[in-house]
């Protein structure tokens, strides 16, 4: 008889119950081997009328049968048909030989549909009927971001990640002017911040311009250059002091002819007779000063009286 065939040892068993009190007799009232010189002569009990397969199944099987119908073992081994949790299937051919009741082709408890609030879609131990995010294992509550989404503050702000702009940045929620990362300080209270301010500490300046931060670029003489590179920042004629220096027109003229240009010499016209005409020798050697008039506010020589020198004649006023 094939192990693990319960409804076959089961007949099996059926059939010889009626001699099983016979072998038990014959062998002393003990399921058990027998001495030998027993029928047979191989040390097992015999009864008459079993088969040698009966027999051979008996003594594989029938006795642990026999020992489990009189409660002396509490199981039988599956490759005797053993069926230990009860559920009909031999525990040789029991996938699951210890869950007994409602049970499958393999001998498993079969599937119930667990109630609405025994289902936990996202194994978070919260059933679903009691959790707002049945398909989020991370959250049973919406929250600020929703189910799917961490309620995670990475900066510490104060302010979710999912609704804050900068979520790396803990001093803004919004990238602002400067962006984030940068603050939108105003420093100089000019109204530009300081990330878009060349000059974060000149409230008159947003740029350095001509003269630089901190100096303004006034333009008091109007004629285009800025006062700060001005050499002469009231004189609309020059932005630089020449020879002549600032508000005195620039000339290179030196009426007396002294060497000195006008607008140096104290005295531009000190140095030949005012109106003098030129001679055909060199002054000095054709004239000869008799006399002087100084004007007392100035110090300069304000005429000059000649007197032609031995030699000497006039000629026309065509300076050599």
């Amino acid at each position: 008889m094939a192990a693990g065939n319960l409804s076959g040892a089961l007949a099996a068993l059926n059939q010889i119950g009626v001699l099983i009190e016979g072998i038990d007799a014959a062998c002393g009232g003990e399921l058990n081997w027998c001495d030998a010189g027993q029928p047979w002569g191989d040390g097992r009990c015999n009864a008459d009328g079993l088969t040698d397969a009966q027999v051979d199944w008996f003594w594989t099987c029938g006795w642990h049968w026999a020992q489990f119908t009189r409660g002396n073992i509490d199981t039988v081994p599956g490759f005797c048909g053993g069926d230990r949790d009860g559920d009909g299937i031999p525990d040789d051919d029991d996938a699951c030989p210890d869950q007994g009741g409602s049970v499958d082709a393999n001998g498993c408890p079969l599937s119930v549909p667990l109630g609405p609030c025994e289902v936990d879609g996202d194994g978070d131990g919260t059933a679903d009927c009691y959790d707002q995010c049945p398909a989020d294992p991370g959250k049973t509550a919406p929250g600020v971001c929703g189910c799917g989404q961490p309620d995670e503050d990475t900066n510490g702000d104060g302010m979710a990640d999912c609704t804050d702009l900068c979520p790396a940045d803990p001093a803004k929620i919004t990238p602002g002017v400067c962006g984030c990362g940068t603050p939108d300080t105003d420093t100089d209270g000019d109204g530009a911040p300081d990330c878009n301010d060349g000059c974060p500490t000149d409230p008159g300046k947003t740029a350095p311009g001509a003269c630089g931060c901190g100096s303004p670029e006034g333009d008091i003489d109007g004629d285009g250059v800025p006062n700060c590179v001005d050499g002469c920042p009231a004189d609309f004629f020059k932005i630089t002091p020449g020879a002549c220096g600032c508000g005195v027109a620039e000339t290179t003229g030196d009426l007396d002819g002294d060497g000195v240009i006008d607008c140096n010499d104290s005295c531009p016209m000190d140095y030949r007779p005012v109106g003098s005409l030129c001679w055909d020798v060199p002054p000095a050697e054709c004239f000869v000063l008799t006399g002087i008039a100084i004007n007392p506010g100035s110090g300069c020589v304000t005429t000059r009286n000649y007197a032609v020198a031995t030699g000497c004649t006039l000629s026309t006023p065509a300076c050599p």
